[in-house]
């Protein structure tokens, strides 16, 4: 019970803070956050390991190079469920780090479901790794 919390509580935060950097993901409410992070835990936990066994014979024929596409299908399918949760073609802003600078990119519908599936991944667990106490 606790790690379901726990989980639901890091995909909140993971939400948040991607709705609040990029411009393409709009969620429309704090109630709609809350139903997206539970969407989010329940096709992680019930639908993803079924996704995972549908897309075996890709992943064993590409030696598992599209072993991400499963992510995507999870956020594909979480944009359908939550009616207040939308993902749009957008532009990745500019990043200048010291003497480099990376320039803003324009990204279409899929690039951008490419790039919030990993993004939420990565923060959800970078989260988890943060703030989970290990033994």
């Amino acid at each position: 019970m606790r790690s379901i919390i726990r989980a639901l509580f890091f995909y909140i935060l993971s939400l948040a803070l991607l709705a609040q950097l990029f411009s393409f993901v709009t969620i429309s409410g704090q109630t709609t956050l809350i139903v997206t992070a539970v969407a989010f835990l329940l096709l992680n936990t019930v639908c993803k390991p079924l996704i995972k066994i549908l897309w075996l014979p890709i992943n064993i024929i590409t030696l598992g190079l599209f072993s991400w596409m499963v992510n995507v299908i999870v956020v594909f399918l979480a944009t359908l469920i939550v009616p207040g949760f939308h993902l749009s073609a957008g532009i990745f802003p500019s990043i200048v780090l010291g003497k480099y600078f990376i320039p803003s990119i324009h990204l279409s519908v899929i690039w951008t479901y490419l790039f919030f599936s990993f993004a939420l991944s990565f923060t959800k667990g970078l989260l988890d790794w943060l703030l989970t106490k290990r033994e």
